[in-house]
């Protein structure tokens, strides 16, 4: 039985639990009205975070495995350098690397053959167009081996459908053996592309003419391939054994031939003496099936006895016609792999004459420039000469030259400060484009504002016009900049700099200043000098003595006809006075030395 002194305190205590209670399920309902009043809002939250994700995650798959992102057009060209298969590529290890295929396809030749050796690679490199389109289809990156500079140009059209006929597709219980179920497969296709349901489609055909007499299944195969080129817009790839196929390359432009290669000779490891598979897809080649090659590499291996009475089976009357062609296409494929060699470098000597050519460019540019301000100066010095009859011309040259020293010194230092920054100056042949975007280097409220150029009339040659560039609340990003839409400033060519861009297309970093070359060449400007030299009238030593003194300045300028002359004099003049000290100091010594005590 309950006390009665806490009967009164188990009440009080209930109603608490019962207000509380009441309390929590008024703010889960809150809680829930909130929640459903916002709840569209955060469906889009959800699907803004997914679309974040799978934007990341395709971006983490192109890191992993050095994706290419390629152009897409709608010709069915493939053009895809150095593709590794994602399913290899992250199964690898370094003592087995991936070797990577060539996958292409053009507008002309839209049907590809690819042929050789069993267990060279032809179903893998067929799997992989597929594989490819379906990636781009996706926005995937390509993955490749990293290695090459050519997939700058790669391309990969938009293939609205891949159809595949791939693989034993046998039905027991439909009653379908394998050639009747690959035959009712590419019928569907046939249906698909000539009725136009499928468009921009791309067809990948395993193990093209098999599965009945070599005869008929070669036939069948080819009367397929024309009917499916038929469509304009239809792309085909198949793999095939029948040399009938093989040979379709030579006598229809509309396809080309490939085939993966063996090993120019046997491995030392191989007793057998038979080349293995390389994996590589040479295009422009027909290869041969090497069926006995392939079951030498059976695991657990055929015995020898049985690969010895194969080959005594197929030696007959043909074996000099297929040892004739197994040679012609072995020539074929080392003049392939030599011109692939001579190709290549072709491409590198391009490469660098093109960057020779740059620098040469750049260098003349340079000797141009240096060129063109001697000019000037010496126009300067001349009009100087002109009008000053009171100075020396050795003097006038003398100061010019620490003057240039001054000026040359403070520009390095100018161009070291904007380098710090980013920064590039502006060059004195640089021709400035309306609209083009520079930043302000002028000391004062605009230092560090990004503005664009804009034409004015009346200008100076180091005059340019350029308008600050405000933000969306019309006012400059500096603090304090009480700034004017479309406030025209004028400023000169130095208060202003280029933001310093690395150019990956220009490595020696000579094409990035759009510079147009002046059509001079370095005789003309060794021309200009001289003459500009000649209009200089140097007076003779004798004119010189001779010259009345109009002042100390001028007779002490006339003692000498050149300030290397005056630095020599000035030279001897403190070593005398030196000397006369010292004389001095060892007078007064020797007087002291001598000096009587008192």
């Amino acid at each position: 039985v309950e006390p009665k002194s806490i009967v009164g305190k188990g009440d009080a205590l209930s109603e608490i639990k019962e207000e509380i209670a009441t309390v929590e399920k008024q703010i889960q309902l809150h809680q829930i009205a909130a929640i459903g009043r916002a709840a569209p809002f955060i469906e889009r939250a959800l699907d803004v975070m997914a679309r974040i994700d799978v934007i990341f995650a395709r971006a983490a798959f192109g890191l992993t495995l050095n994706g290419i992102i390629p152009t897409v057009g709608c010709d069915g060209i493939v053009n895809i350098q150095s593709f590794v298969h994602p399913v290899l590529a992250l199964d690898h290890n370094e003592k087995s690397p991936v070797v990577p295929i060539d996958l292409m396809l053009d507008s002309g030749s839209r049907s590809l053959i690819i042929s050789g050796p069993n267990g060279g690679g032809k179903t893998l490199a067929l799997k992989s167009f597929g594989v490819a389109c379906m990636l781009t289809k996706i926005g995937l990156p390509i993955p490749t081996n990293g290695r090459t500079k050519a997939n700058k140009e790669a391309r990969l059209d938009f293939f609205r459908d891949v159809l595949c006929e791939v693989g034993d597709q046998q039905n027991v219980a439909g009653g379908e053996s394998t050639l009747m179920a690959r035959l009712n497969h590419m019928s569907s296709v046939i249906q698909r592309v000539s009725t136009g349901t499928s468009t921009y489609p791309l067809i990948l055909i395993d193990e093209l003419g098999g599965g009945t007499d070599p005869d008929a299944g070669s036939a069948i195969a080819r009367a397929v391939l024309e009917k499916m080129m038929e469509c304009p817009t239809a792309s085909i790839v198949a793999t095939t054994h029948s040399p009938q196929l093989k040979a379709l390359s030579i006598e229809d432009d509309r396809f080309q031939c490939a085939s993966v290669l063996l090993e120019r000779s046997a491995a030392q490891d191989n007793k057998r003496g038979f080349k293995r598979p390389t994996f590589r897809l040479q295009y422009g080649i027909i290869g041969d099936s090497y069926a006995l090659g392939a079951a030498s590499r059976c695991e657990p291996a055929l015995p020898d006895d049985v690969i010895s009475r194969a080959a005594e089976l197929m030696a007959g009357n043909d074996e000099e016609n297929a040892d004739l062609f197994r040679a012609m296409m072995l020539s074929l494929e080392r003049e392939q792999e030599t011109s692939e060699a001579a190709t290549l470098e072709a491409k590198i000597l391009v490469d660098e004459t093109l960057q020779c050519r740059r620098a040469t460019v750049a260098l003349a540019q340079a000797y141009e420039e240096q060129f063109t301000r001697l000019e000037n100066r010496l126009e300067e010095i001349y009009q100087d000469l002109k009008s000053d009859t009171s100075r020396s011309v050795f003097d006038i040259v003398g100061d010019s030259l620490s003057e240039i020293r001054h000026v040359r010194k403070r520009v390095l230092t100018q161009k070291e400060l904007l380098a710090q920054r980013g920064l590039k100056m502006i060059s004195a042949n640089y021709q400035l484009k309306e609209g083009e975007s520079v930043v302000i280097v002028q000391e004062g409220m605009w230092d560090g504002e990004s503005a664009r150029i804009t034409m004015k009339d009346n200008l100076d040659a180091n005059e340019i016009a350029v308008i600050p560039v405000l933000d969306e609340w019309g006012w400059a990003s500096g603090d304090g900049c009480d700034a004017i839409q479309d406030e025209v400033l004028i400023l000169k060519r130095s208060e202003v700099a280029l933001w310093d861009y690395p150019d990956v297309d220009d490595p020696w970093g000579n094409g990035n200043m759009d510079v147009a070359p002046i059509t001079r060449s370095v005789s003309d400007s060794r021309s200009n000098l001289l003459n500009t030299l000649s209009k200089l009238s140097t007076p003779s030593r004798r004119e010189q003595r001779t010259a009345p003194a109009t002042g100390q300045k001028e007779s002490n300028s006339a003692k000498f006809t050149s300030s290397r002359e005056r630095k020599a004099a000035s030279a001897a003049t403190k070593k005398e006075k030196q000397r006369a000290k010292k004389k001095g100091k060892k007078k007064t010594k020797m007087y002291l030395t001598n000096k009587p005590k008192s």
